[in-house]
Protein backbone atom coordinates (compact mmCIF):
# COMPACT_ATOMS: atom_id res chain seq x y z
CA UNK A 1 0.00 0.00 0.00
CA UNK A 2 0.96 3.18 -0.93
CA UNK A 3 2.52 5.88 2.06
CA UNK A 4 -0.38 8.21 1.95
CA UNK A 5 -2.68 5.24 1.87
CA UNK A 6 -1.61 3.84 4.78
CA UNK A 7 -1.49 7.20 6.69
CA UNK A 8 -5.29 7.67 5.84
CA UNK A 9 -6.58 4.20 6.61
CA UNK A 10 -4.74 4.89 9.82
CA UNK A 11 -6.44 8.27 10.37
CA UNK A 12 -9.76 6.76 9.94
CA UNK A 13 -9.65 4.03 12.55
CA UNK A 14 -7.88 6.49 14.98
CA UNK A 15 -11.02 8.76 14.27
CA UNK A 16 -13.99 5.62 14.47
CA UNK A 17 -11.87 4.47 18.06
CA UNK A 18 -11.73 7.89 19.39
CA UNK A 19 -15.52 8.97 18.52
CA UNK A 20 -16.49 5.37 20.09
CA UNK A 21 -14.09 5.27 23.36
CA UNK A 22 -15.50 9.27 24.49
CA UNK A 23 -19.27 8.10 24.26
CA UNK A 24 -18.47 4.65 26.29
CA UNK A 25 -18.91 6.22 29.45
CA UNK A 26 -22.65 7.29 28.74
CA UNK A 27 -24.21 6.55 32.12
CA UNK A 28 -27.47 4.26 30.78
CA UNK A 29 -29.56 3.85 27.84
CA UNK A 30 -31.60 7.11 28.22
CA UNK A 31 -28.76 9.34 28.43
CA UNK A 32 -26.92 7.48 24.86
CA UNK A 33 -30.07 7.68 22.98
CA UNK A 34 -30.37 11.24 23.29
CA UNK A 35 -26.45 12.18 22.84
CA UNK A 36 -25.50 12.17 19.29
CA UNK A 37 -22.76 9.77 18.31
CA UNK A 38 -23.51 7.46 20.68
CA UNK A 39 -21.73 4.16 20.68
CA UNK A 40 -23.21 1.00 18.80
CA UNK A 41 -22.41 -2.80 18.33
CA UNK A 42 -23.04 -4.23 14.81
CA UNK A 43 -23.29 -7.77 14.23
CA UNK A 44 -22.14 -8.89 10.99
CA UNK A 45 -23.55 -11.07 8.48
CA UNK A 46 -23.22 -12.34 4.83
CA UNK A 47 -25.92 -13.62 1.69
CA UNK A 48 -26.71 -13.72 -1.63
CA UNK A 49 -28.70 -11.23 -2.83
CA UNK A 50 -31.03 -13.51 -4.91
CA UNK A 51 -31.33 -16.83 -5.49
CA UNK A 52 -28.13 -18.90 -6.98
CA UNK A 53 -30.28 -19.23 -10.67
CA UNK A 54 -29.91 -16.01 -12.76
CA UNK A 55 -30.16 -15.75 -16.55
CA UNK A 56 -27.54 -13.19 -17.41
CA UNK A 57 -27.03 -11.18 -20.67
CA UNK A 58 -25.77 -13.66 -23.30
CA UNK A 59 -28.99 -15.99 -22.30
CA UNK A 60 -26.89 -18.39 -20.24
CA UNK A 61 -29.00 -19.59 -17.71
CA UNK A 62 -26.43 -19.70 -14.69
CA UNK A 63 -27.04 -22.28 -11.12
CA UNK A 64 -24.21 -21.37 -8.58
CA UNK A 65 -23.58 -24.67 -6.31
CA UNK A 66 -20.97 -22.93 -4.39
CA UNK A 67 -19.65 -18.99 -3.97
CA UNK A 68 -16.71 -19.26 -1.25
CA UNK A 69 -15.62 -15.58 -0.23
CA UNK A 70 -12.35 -14.66 2.03
CA UNK A 71 -12.47 -11.41 2.95
CA UNK A 72 -10.79 -9.13 5.14
CA UNK A 73 -12.05 -6.16 7.57
CA UNK A 74 -14.91 -4.08 6.44
CA UNK A 75 -15.56 0.06 6.84
CA UNK A 76 -18.39 2.08 7.13
CA UNK A 77 -18.78 5.81 5.99
CA UNK A 78 -21.21 8.87 5.88
CA UNK A 79 -20.11 9.49 2.38
CA UNK A 80 -22.55 9.30 -0.91
CA UNK A 81 -21.60 6.00 -2.85
CA UNK A 82 -20.33 5.59 -5.91
CA UNK A 83 -22.99 6.72 -8.77
CA UNK A 84 -23.72 4.40 -11.79
CA UNK A 85 -21.73 5.44 -14.86
CA UNK A 86 -23.88 7.01 -17.17
CA UNK A 87 -22.28 4.67 -20.19
CA UNK A 88 -22.50 1.18 -20.62
CA UNK A 89 -19.80 -0.69 -19.19
CA UNK A 90 -17.10 -1.36 -21.80
CA UNK A 91 -16.60 -5.09 -22.50
CA UNK A 92 -13.79 -5.83 -24.98
CA UNK A 93 -14.69 -9.51 -25.05
CA UNK A 94 -18.26 -9.14 -26.49
CA UNK A 95 -19.61 -11.13 -29.51
CA UNK A 96 -19.22 -7.83 -31.45
CA UNK A 97 -16.16 -6.69 -30.47
CA UNK A 98 -16.73 -3.16 -29.20
CA UNK A 99 -18.61 -1.07 -26.80
CA UNK A 100 -22.43 -2.47 -26.31
CA UNK A 101 -25.01 0.34 -26.13
CA UNK A 102 -27.39 -1.92 -24.60
CA UNK A 103 -25.26 -2.98 -21.95
CA UNK A 104 -26.24 -2.02 -18.16
CA UNK A 105 -24.61 1.20 -16.76
CA UNK A 106 -22.55 0.07 -13.83
CA UNK A 107 -20.44 1.25 -11.10
CA UNK A 108 -17.21 1.83 -11.17
CA UNK A 109 -14.57 3.21 -8.42
CA UNK A 110 -12.43 5.90 -10.18
CA UNK A 111 -10.23 7.92 -8.06
CA UNK A 112 -11.38 11.57 -6.72
CA UNK A 113 -14.73 10.65 -7.63
CA UNK A 114 -15.81 9.19 -4.04
CA UNK A 115 -15.58 10.76 -0.70
CA UNK A 116 -15.80 8.69 1.93
CA UNK A 117 -17.11 11.26 4.73
CA UNK A 118 -16.77 10.56 8.20
CA UNK A 119 -15.86 6.70 9.57
CA UNK A 120 -18.98 5.53 10.83
CA UNK A 121 -18.06 1.99 11.92
CA UNK A 122 -16.14 -1.19 10.92
CA UNK A 123 -15.31 -4.93 11.33
CA UNK A 124 -12.04 -6.17 11.02
CA UNK A 125 -11.90 -9.90 11.49
CA UNK A 126 -10.73 -11.37 8.92
CA UNK A 127 -12.64 -14.73 7.65
CA UNK A 128 -14.21 -16.96 4.78
CA UNK A 129 -17.63 -18.20 4.14
CA UNK A 130 -19.84 -20.27 1.34
CA UNK A 131 -23.33 -18.18 0.37
CA UNK A 132 -25.10 -20.21 -1.54
CA UNK A 133 -26.11 -22.63 1.38
CA UNK A 134 -27.53 -19.52 3.60
CA UNK A 135 -26.95 -16.62 5.56
CA UNK A 136 -23.37 -16.49 6.94
CA UNK A 137 -22.62 -15.16 10.34
CA UNK A 138 -19.28 -13.21 10.39
CA UNK A 139 -17.69 -11.51 13.43
CA UNK A 140 -19.00 -8.25 15.42
CA UNK A 141 -18.23 -4.94 14.96
CA UNK A 142 -18.86 -1.42 16.40
CA UNK A 143 -19.39 2.27 15.28
CA UNK A 144 -21.32 5.57 16.24
CA UNK A 145 -24.79 6.40 15.62
CA UNK A 146 -25.59 8.72 12.69
CA UNK A 147 -26.06 8.50 8.90
CA UNK A 148 -24.42 5.38 7.08
CA UNK A 149 -24.35 5.88 3.12
CA UNK A 150 -21.40 3.83 2.00
CA UNK A 151 -18.86 1.18 2.61
CA UNK A 152 -15.39 -0.23 1.54
CA UNK A 153 -15.29 -4.08 1.48
CA UNK A 154 -11.57 -5.94 1.22
CA UNK A 155 -10.56 -9.28 0.63
CA UNK A 156 -8.17 -11.56 2.14
CA UNK A 157 -5.30 -13.51 0.80
CA UNK A 158 -4.49 -16.34 1.95
CA UNK A 159 -7.96 -17.07 3.30
CA UNK A 160 -8.75 -17.86 7.05
CA UNK A 161 -11.55 -19.08 8.79
CA UNK A 162 -13.89 -22.39 7.78
CA UNK A 163 -13.38 -22.46 4.03
CA UNK A 164 -9.84 -21.18 4.06
CA UNK A 165 -9.32 -24.98 2.65
CA UNK A 166 -11.13 -24.79 -0.41
CA UNK A 167 -10.09 -21.21 -1.25
CA UNK A 168 -6.23 -21.03 -0.73
CA UNK A 169 -4.71 -17.77 -1.51
CA UNK A 170 -7.73 -17.13 -3.65
CA UNK A 171 -10.38 -14.60 -2.40
CA UNK A 172 -13.51 -15.93 -4.42
CA UNK A 173 -13.83 -19.46 -5.74
CA UNK A 174 -17.79 -19.93 -7.86
CA UNK A 175 -18.81 -23.37 -8.95
CA UNK A 176 -22.10 -24.28 -10.76
CA UNK A 177 -23.58 -25.30 -14.36
CA UNK A 178 -24.60 -23.15 -17.37
CA UNK A 179 -26.77 -23.84 -19.84
CA UNK A 180 -27.70 -21.99 -23.22
CA UNK A 181 -29.95 -24.08 -25.81
CA UNK A 182 -27.95 -27.56 -26.53
CA UNK A 183 -24.74 -26.38 -24.74
CA UNK A 184 -24.54 -26.88 -20.94
CA UNK A 185 -21.11 -26.14 -18.89
CA UNK A 186 -20.11 -27.76 -15.60
CA UNK A 187 -17.69 -24.62 -14.35
CA UNK A 188 -15.09 -23.34 -11.52
CA UNK A 189 -14.30 -19.86 -11.49
CA UNK A 190 -11.47 -18.24 -9.17
CA UNK A 191 -10.56 -14.53 -8.60
CA UNK A 192 -6.91 -14.04 -6.89
CA UNK A 193 -5.58 -11.46 -4.87
CA UNK A 194 -4.19 -9.51 -7.73
CA UNK A 195 -7.67 -9.63 -9.54
CA UNK A 196 -9.49 -7.38 -7.07
CA UNK A 197 -6.82 -4.30 -6.01
CA UNK A 198 -8.12 -1.29 -6.50
CA UNK A 199 -6.01 2.12 -7.42
CA UNK A 200 -4.51 2.08 -4.06
CA UNK A 201 -3.16 -1.38 -5.02
CA UNK A 202 -5.67 -2.60 -1.58
CA UNK A 203 -8.04 -5.89 -2.67
CA UNK A 204 -11.03 -3.75 -1.82
CA UNK A 205 -14.25 -2.52 -3.17
CA UNK A 206 -14.50 1.04 -2.73
CA UNK A 207 -17.82 3.14 -2.67
CA UNK A 208 -20.50 0.50 -2.33
CA UNK A 209 -24.04 1.43 -1.51
CA UNK A 210 -24.82 1.15 2.37
CA UNK A 211 -28.47 1.40 1.80
CA UNK A 212 -28.89 5.07 3.53
CA UNK A 213 -30.10 4.72 7.24
CA UNK A 214 -29.66 6.66 10.40
CA UNK A 215 -28.91 4.17 12.88
CA UNK A 216 -29.85 4.80 16.39
CA UNK A 217 -29.47 1.75 17.85
CA UNK A 218 -27.23 -1.68 17.68
CA UNK A 219 -28.22 -4.05 14.69
CA UNK A 220 -27.18 -6.61 12.39
CA UNK A 221 -25.16 -5.13 8.71
CA UNK A 222 -25.63 -7.38 6.31
CA UNK A 223 -23.50 -7.65 3.39
CA UNK A 224 -25.19 -8.74 -0.10
CA UNK A 225 -23.64 -10.53 -2.98
CA UNK A 226 -25.18 -10.25 -6.37
CA UNK A 227 -23.25 -13.00 -8.51
CA UNK A 228 -25.47 -11.19 -11.35
CA UNK A 229 -23.49 -8.40 -11.60
CA UNK A 230 -20.11 -11.42 -12.05
CA UNK A 231 -21.51 -12.86 -14.85
CA UNK A 232 -23.51 -10.40 -16.70
CA UNK A 233 -21.23 -10.53 -19.53
CA UNK A 234 -19.63 -13.47 -19.23
CA UNK A 235 -20.06 -15.57 -22.30
CA UNK A 236 -19.77 -19.51 -21.99
CA UNK A 237 -19.10 -21.02 -25.35
CA UNK A 238 -15.58 -21.66 -25.03
CA UNK A 239 -15.87 -23.59 -21.22
CA UNK A 240 -14.57 -27.02 -22.05
CA UNK A 241 -17.03 -29.72 -21.64
CA UNK A 242 -16.97 -31.65 -18.28
CA UNK A 243 -15.79 -35.14 -18.88
CA UNK A 244 -16.45 -36.45 -15.46
CA UNK A 245 -19.53 -34.37 -13.98
CA UNK A 246 -17.07 -32.05 -12.04
CA UNK A 247 -16.75 -28.52 -12.53
CA UNK A 248 -13.88 -27.52 -15.43
CA UNK A 249 -11.53 -24.73 -14.12
CA UNK A 250 -11.93 -22.10 -16.53
CA UNK A 251 -8.37 -20.47 -17.58
CA UNK A 252 -7.43 -17.35 -16.05
CA UNK A 253 -6.94 -15.82 -20.32
CA UNK A 254 -10.53 -17.60 -21.46
CA UNK A 255 -12.82 -14.43 -22.04
CA UNK A 256 -15.19 -15.76 -19.46
CA UNK A 257 -12.72 -15.87 -16.56
CA UNK A 258 -12.18 -12.68 -17.90
CA UNK A 259 -15.65 -11.25 -17.99
CA UNK A 260 -15.77 -12.45 -14.58
CA UNK A 261 -12.56 -10.63 -12.69
CA UNK A 262 -14.13 -7.30 -14.35
CA UNK A 263 -17.66 -8.13 -12.53
CA UNK A 264 -16.21 -8.84 -8.89
CA UNK A 265 -14.71 -5.52 -9.79
CA UNK A 266 -18.00 -3.76 -9.72
CA UNK A 267 -19.09 -1.53 -6.76
CA UNK A 268 -22.45 -2.89 -7.59
CA UNK A 269 -21.40 -6.26 -7.19
CA UNK A 270 -21.53 -5.54 -3.53
CA UNK A 271 -23.92 -3.91 -0.78
CA UNK A 272 -24.70 -3.68 2.62
CA UNK A 273 -27.82 -3.04 4.85
CA UNK A 274 -28.93 -2.14 8.51
CA UNK A 275 -31.63 -3.95 10.80
CA UNK A 276 -31.89 -2.39 14.21
CA UNK A 277 -32.36 -5.04 16.53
Amino acid sequence: MKLHQKFLATVGSVALLLALSSFASCADDSETNTTPGFRVTLETRAELLEGPTFTNAFDWEITLSKVYVSSGALYYFDGSPIESAALPAPDSESKLGFLNPFAPSVAYAHPGHYQAGEAKGEMLEATSFELVAGTATLATGEGTSGLFRSARFTFNSPATGPNAGELGDKVLVVEGTAVKGALSKIFRLEGGEADVLDAANEPAIEGSTFDEVDVQSDGVVTIHFNPEVWFDQAELDDVVDSSDGEPVLVPADDRAAKSFVRGIKKSSAITFSFAAD
